[in-house]
């Protein structure tokens, strides 16, 4: 018997979204859907082939939104990064200081 795949294929900005935020897509969605990622004229695209019973257009969805959150994920560490890295000084400082 026949099983037939369908083909998920969303393409992405690169100003956007970065190659590292869509490996972790690729690797958020691999129990649900195999993901290529490629770069295609100055774009990202990730490509994905769905077993038959699945729902592709749910499955774009949350590809879409989940490299939403991955972008956003790294926005914010880069932003935070200063404060974070403010934080680990102090308390590595508490710490050897003896909490002084």
């Amino acid at each position: 018997m026949d099983n037939p795949e369908f083909e998920v294929r969303i393409d992405f900005d690169p100003g956007i979204h970065s190659q590292s935020s869509l490996l972790r897509v690729a690797y958020a969605m691999a129990d649900r859907i195999a993901l290529d990622l490629r770069g295609c004229e100055g774009r990202f695209v990730l490509i994905g082939t769905a077993a038959a019973g699945r729902d592709v257009t749910a499955l774009a969805d949350e590809i879409r939104i989940s490299a939403v959150d991955f972008a956003l994920r790294e926005e914010i560490e880069a932003k935070t990064a200063g404060m974070r890295d403010a934080i680990w000084r102090t308390a590595f400082a508490e710490t050897v200081g003896g909490g002084r």
